[in-house]
């Protein structure tokens, strides 16, 4: 319900809006209580002269006794201090938090006045908060912090404010999720920056790295899901942990493989990530691309198990808890046309092409990784009657 202005109180908080402070002086004459409350709880007068920046409203209604804390039962939950922070009115904020406002008042999300300034970039309000003694610390309802927030932004300079005042990166939110967790799930350049900002420093490195939130996911695992193939080298050169298992035994590899990415597959391999790791359901990631008919991703994952496995520890010969190998579940699936015709070419020239990497190896001859891939592809798609 809309004020109608009927009452003293109303006319008062509508005064306090138009910034009317003659009218505002008269209605607190009158004997209106300065902390007087919207007919529909929405607002206060102070709280609306914070939201509205009316720095002289404010000032005066300070002055006839109003509490620079008091928040309307409804709404948004904002307190006065609140409000001037979302205005981005640092004079005004510095005014309540002389007259006693508490800084870490919280709105109806949990979030506090410095969190709500570090989620929006407003510089002079966080440094303002800082100096009246903001807990830099401070979670809202989804355990977010300021650093948080501000690296959701992508705001390295604020991180920089928050990390000097104390804030803590061990922290984690309710997802189980840090601040490198935060800054790796946006896409964009302003993310890769605040990666590499969380990254610069070793200790953080050390704290942030492999975390592993509620569902087992590290931020290398987060990037992957999300397709982002620079962000997960980046990730890796760090020395993120390619073969970490999430709750449901998914690796960063067979990640890969569902975000039917093989760039981020070879990313992977050239880590030398396991290929017999097993998943709860004992799927490894080849009977995972073999279920999804990536038939780029089914040849890479092959061609690697050629390079470094021998015969007998090949995850193709692997069965997974309901008895199938890879190439099983090709055969089973109605559209696993192309990806089963890998399999069969793979049979015929499995054992020439395994005993001419042992050779490599043994020559000490072994070819770059690129290179390899690019004649595997051309193996693979020779005529299938073997080589000529």
């Amino acid at each position: 319900m809309r004020p109608d202005k009927s009452t003293p109180e109303d006319r008062l908080i509508d005064a306090a809006a138009k910034g009317d402070t003659a009218k505002v002086q008269e209605l607190l004459d009158s004997g209106t209580d300065p902390d007087c409350v919207s007919s529909d709880g929405n607002w206060t007068p102070l709280c609306t002269a914070a939201y509205r920046s009316h720095f002289k409203i404010a000032s005066l209604l300070l002055s006839r006794g109003a509490d620079p804390s008091k928040k309307p039962p409804h709404g948004s939950g904002g307190s006065p201090l609140w409000w001037a922070a979302a205005g981005g009115n640092d004079a005004l904020l510095n005014l309540l938090i002389q007259k006693g406002a508490k800084t870490d008042e919280i709105n109806g999300n949990g979030m506090t006045p410095l969190s709500m300034a570090a989620a929006a970039g407003k510089l002079n309000i966080v440094q303002a908060l800082l100096q009246g003694g903001a807990n830099v610390n401070a979670q809202d309802h989804s355990g977010n912090t300021p650093l948080m927030r501000a690296a959701m932004r992508g705001d390295t300079y604020i991180m920089q404010i928050l990390l000097d005042a104390g804030a803590d990166v061990t922290l984690t939110n309710v997802r189980g999720q840090t601040v490198l967790h935060s800054a790796a799930q946006k896409s964009g350049g302003l993310n890769d920056k605040t990666v590499r900002f969380l990254l610069q420093d070793k200790t953080r490195t050390k704290h942030l790295l492999n975390v592993q939130d509620i569902q087992g996911k590290t931020a290398l695992m987060r990037v992957i899901m999300r397709r982002d193939t620079n962000m997960a080298d980046l990730l890796l050169k760090a020395g993120a942990d390619p073969d970490t298992a999430d709750e449901h035994g998914y690796t960063p590899l067979i990640l890969a493989v569902n975000s039917r990415r093989r760039e981020m597959v070879d990313l992977l391999l050239d880590k030398n990530v396991s290929l017999t790791r097993r998943d709860k359901n004992g799927d490894t990631a080849l009977h995972h691309a073999a279920r999804i008919g990536e038939t780029d991703i089914l040849e890479t994952l092959l061609f690697q198990d050629a390079a470094t496995l021998r015969a007998e520890d090949s995850p193709q010969y692997m069965r997974n808890k309901a008895g199938d190998t890879p190439f099983g579940i090709c055969k089973k699936r109605l559209n696993g046309k192309a990806a089963a015709e890998v399999f069969r070419k793979w049979e015929a020239e499995e054992k020439p092409l395994r005993r001419e990497f042992l050779a490599a190896q043994r020559d000490e001859k072994q070819k770059t990784r690129a290179v390899q891939r690019d004649a595997m592809r051309r193996f693979l798609r020779r005529p299938s009657n073997g080589p000529n």
